[in-house]
């Protein structure tokens, strides 16, 4: 099981040239024309669930011409049972090393976006069960890196209560920080460069159940994004026995991989047997299409 084969087709590795790729969710709200900064409204059939929300989660702006303007809009939900204060501010997002998380918020990032973003309005107060409708100015400088850029507005909500603070003030109760990302891209020379470059497998361990053991294996597998945008991979594993028939597939969902960083792809075999030899290959494909596999 620890032995690795790694077979790519002949085009796996070479740079692709194509358009700007399109993600799979584009979450942006239509802006209607010469549409206000801020436009508040009642939340129909809405219910007090105790948090702050926002749409779209990401936003991809695909129209980013270096020098121009584009606007966007931002639907923020107030669904505490309080009337909210709001406040917005903007920072740069790169790939992030957690295997949970798919970006971190940092200061002056390679490809960060973050200055390129003005929300139309800095604070304002939002009442229960209500929603905000505000304009987002993106506009990239003349000198903005071809390709994916990535930055964030971050939601920052609070409401005052009737008690007092240490000091004899309004206690003021922050709710958790909420991210609105979006991917910039650049339009110029794009390159879609990427391929597996690891893919490792855990020895398996078994579990003991009652009268019965449960064979456990992990797989890993990095994929790494050279190129200068975004890539969206998804793919399969497929598990084979020594006399090659399909013991086990799985499909790997889509996810994003960020320029100039890695995604490990990982996939956990429940109930392996105790005995036998087998054959994992991982077929991974991106939208640009990109192709490449490797053989655990």
């Amino acid at each position: 099981m620890g032995h690795l084969t790694l077979r790519r087709p002949d085009t796996s590795c070479r740079p692709v040239r194509s358009a700007l790729p399109l993600l799979a969710v584009l979450l942006a709200l239509v802006l209607p024309a010469e549409a206000p900064a801020l436009e508040v409204s009642l939340l129909e059939g809405a219910t007090v669930s105790g948090r702050l929300s926002v749409t779209p989660v990401v936003d991809q702006v695909d129209t980013a011409v270096p020098g121009e303007t584009s606007v966007r809009r931002l639907q923020v939900s107030n669904l505490t049972d309080q009337t909210l204060i709001i406040r917005f501010a903007t920072v740069d997002l790169q790939a992030s090393d957690s295997p949970i998380r798919l970006v971190d918020i940092v200061q002056d990032a390679a490809y960060g976006a973050g200055s390129w973003i003005t929300p139309e309005v800095e604070e304002l107060e939002l009442p229960s069960l209500h929603r905000a409708l505000v304009n987002v100015s993106v506009t990239p400088p003349a000198n903005a890196p071809v390709g994916s850029n990535y930055g964030a507005i971050q939601i920052l909500g609070e409401y005052a209560t009737d008690d007092a603070d240490e000091e004899g003030g309004t206690r003021v109760v922050p709710l958790p920080a909420i991210l609105a990302q979006m991917l910039v891209n650049v339009p110029g020379d794009i390159v879609n460069e990427g391929s597996i470059t690891e893919a490792t497998v855990s020895d398996r361990v078994f579990l003991s159940q009652g009268f019965r053991s449960r064979g456990i294996a992990r797989f890993e597998t990095v994929f790494e994004n050279r190129g200068n945008v975004t890539e969206e991979i998804s793919g399969e594993m497929v598990i084979r026995s020594v006399f090659g028939n399909v013991v086990q597939r799985y499909s790997i969902s889509p996810m994003l991989v960020l320029r100039a960083s890695d995604r490990t792809v990982r996939v956990l075999w429940n109930d392996t047997p105790r005995f036998g030899r087998f054959t994992a290959t991982i077929s991974l494909q991106a939208k640009s299409g990109l192709t490449d596999e490797a053989t655990f």
